[in-house]
């Protein structure tokens, strides 16, 4: 006869305890259920970590919960039955099993009538909690998911006042190999090299397009940081997610360096032999809380 788990969580965001905890249930059971409780308002949507945990378990069977209701909070006296019946009401079948790293499961398993089965509640091979990954994404890297990383990465656009392109894109390049992240390129420049012939256009629209899908696929490997250049002359519609822009001045080494720090904007006048650490520096003290 087939058995059933279940697991419950929120997940905001996934991390590898989570996915121990997953694995763990999909060998244990022959059919996993999780659930993705979310509410509105929360820091991370409901429905991307439901996606995500879609993405990382495409067998197991993913429902997301999202109903509003103030007594399922965990710490609420018969929270238990309340959650025990929302996941009734999805499974019409019986539930052999609850899977947990948390003393909730007891209660929750005998309202179903299932055997609770703790996973690592000492949490001694992952030492780690989704507060933790939120509050200091960088620190807790190691611990994030590939498809969930994206969401911390930090799009910094860098502008060379008074510089030419050329410029600007070798102090990223330098910053990028600093911070040990990646750093995203014009595309019209790739096209422009690989067309030898120079008897081919590159229309606005598939340029934005391109150079957009480059910052996506490239956010997906960065880390902690994605470096952009005010270069990319993109739509507005395609240039929202920059998170930071810094400003960079060349002075004369008389002259003293400088930081100016205002919302989502850093302003630097440096020498240029040492820019790139200056800005570097600027960029790991304005994100010191995450790391």
């Amino acid at each position: 006869m087939k058995t059933r788990g279940v697991i419950i969580g929120k997940f905001m965001p996934p991390h590898k305890g989570h996915e121990y905890l997953l694995e763990f249930a999909a060998n244990f059971a022959d059919e996993t259920w999780i659930f993705v409780c979310s509410l509105p308002g929360e820091v991370i949507p409901g429905k991307l970590r439901f996606a995500w945990i879609q993405h990382l378990f495409p067998n197991a069977k993913v429902v997301h919960i999202h109903v509003v209701n103030p007594q399922a909070n965990r710490l609420q006296e018969g929270a238990h039955k309340i959650w025990a019946e929302a996941v009734r009401a999805e499974i019409k079948q019986p539930i052999d099993y609850v899977f947990a790293s948390e003393d909730y499961g007891w209660n929750f398993a005998r309202e179903l009538g299932a055997t609770f089965i703790p996973v690592d509640p000492s949490r001694d091979q992952f030492p780690v909690s989704g507060t933790e990954v939120r509050t200091h994404p960088y620190r807790y890297w190691h611990f994030i998911p590939q498809v969930v990383r994206p969401w911390f990465v930090k799009s910094i656009q860098v502008k060379l006042n008074h510089g030419d392109q050329k410029n600007e894109l070798e102090m990223i390049r330098k910053l990028a190999s600093l911070l040990e992240t990646l750093y995203v390129p014009l595309y019209s420049a790739f096209f422009n090299d690989f067309d030898t012939s120079k008897q081919h256009t590159l229309e606005v629209q598939y340029r934005d397009r391109a150079q957009a899908s480059l910052a996506q696929a490239l956010r997906s490997q960065a880390r902690f940081f994605l470096l952009r250049s005010s270069y990319e002359n993109l739509e507005p519609s395609y240039t929202n997610d920059v998170d930071l822009t810094i400003q960079v001045t060349l002075v004369d080494k008389s002259l003293a360096t400088d930081l100016t720090k205002r919302e989502s904007l850093l302003e630097l006048s440096c020498h240029s032999d040492t820019a790139a650490f200056f800005v570097r520096d600027a960029i790991l003290d304005y994100y010191r809380d995450a790391l």
